[in-house]
């Protein structure tokens, strides 16, 4: 699970950086990514894998995030609203980042708070 959450933080981050950038086919190929994972974490909500308000919070960022990233690209969103995203999405991928580092050496190290 935690791999698909890294994987969709990844795709949305790479989906801003193209979607400000206009390059329309990697726009397309990070909105695919999107899509494909949140395919597979509803599939996961409904099996009752996934806790419920995980899944809500899940799919408001996942909406967001299209949603602003191609108001974005049609010029069609304010730049306060695409700079406080640009930051939200900055401040979430490094505070991941951590934390997924950690858990690669877990079996070597104790699972601790230290990355958090």
């Amino acid at each position: 699970m935690q791999g698909m959450f890294t994987g969709l933080l990844g795709n949305l981050s790479l989906l801003s950086y193209f979607a400000k950038k206009k390059e329309k086919e990697a726009v397309v190929v990070q909105t695919l990514g999107v899509i494909s994972i949140y395919v597979v974490i509803a599939q996961l909500a409904m099996a009752e894998a996934m806790p419920l308000p995980h899944f809500i919070a899940t799919s408001i960022v996942v909406a967001s995030g299209l949603a602003l990233n191609f108001l974005n690209y049609f010029d069609l969103l304010s730049a306060g609203i695409w700079r406080f995203w640009e930051d939200f999405i900055s401040v979430a991928g490094l505070s991941v980042l951590p934390q997924v580092m950690w858990s690669t050496f877990v079996p070597y190290i104790p699972n601790k708070i230290l990355p958090g």
